[in-house]
């Protein structure tokens, strides 16, 4: 087995290197620093920490030829939003919220990927997914300009005159049955 790093050349057994100071190629794709994610603030991929997140393979389903019952190309990518002490706690909760039926019960934000043939594709989806569900949930809603304030005050005030000119109509409606009758 090759005990270099990937990309590195010529391939030699070298007995002072440790495992460790080896990369796969899914691990590559990190470039992470620790940083704090916050309401309102443009998050980047790159600041997701590795250790957090858990990845899992499997036979993925659909095209691939000859080679889709060999090769583990699905990724199932766990991620314990509860332990994740570089989110704000608002950002968890609005995590949680819009992403519920891809929670589980351990709390844990469960994201599948089989789109494409290879492994390393389907980490960076799930990768890139992941960012979006974090960058969606630590948006901050912009303020209504006055302008958008005006407008919804005049929905409001012709809404208000639709319905009272509506129920003015069905009582004069209700009004003829009545005299109709007595008659």
């Amino acid at each position: 087995m090759c005990m270099k790093p990937i990309g590195s050349g010529l391939c030699e057994m070298n007995p002072r290197t440790s495992f460790s100071a080896f990369k796969l190629p899914w691990q590559l794709l990190f470039r992470s620093r620790f940083h704090t994610v916050k309401p309102g603030e443009n998050f980047m991929k790159e600041w997701i920490p590795q250790d957090k997140l858990q990845f899992s393979f499997a036979r993925s389903g659909g095209a691939g030829g000859q080679n889709v019952n060999k090769v583990n190309t699905k990724v199932e990518l766990r991620f314990e939003v509860g332990r994740a002490d570089w989110i704000h706690p608002d950002v968890k909760k609005k995590l949680r919220e819009q992403n519920g039926f891809r929670m589980t019960k351990r709390d844990e934000l469960l994201i599948t990927s089989e789109r494409h043939r290879t492994q390393i594709m389907n980490i960076e989806d799930c990768l890139t997914k992941l960012h979006t569900y974090l960058k969606q949930a630590s948006e901050v809603p912009r303020p209504p300009d006055e302008q958008q304030l005006q407008r919804i005050e005049e929905l409001k005030t012709s809404e208000k005159e639709r319905k009272e000119e509506h129920k003015i109509k069905r009582s004069r409606i209700k009004q003829e049955r009545r005299r109709s009758f007595d008659d």
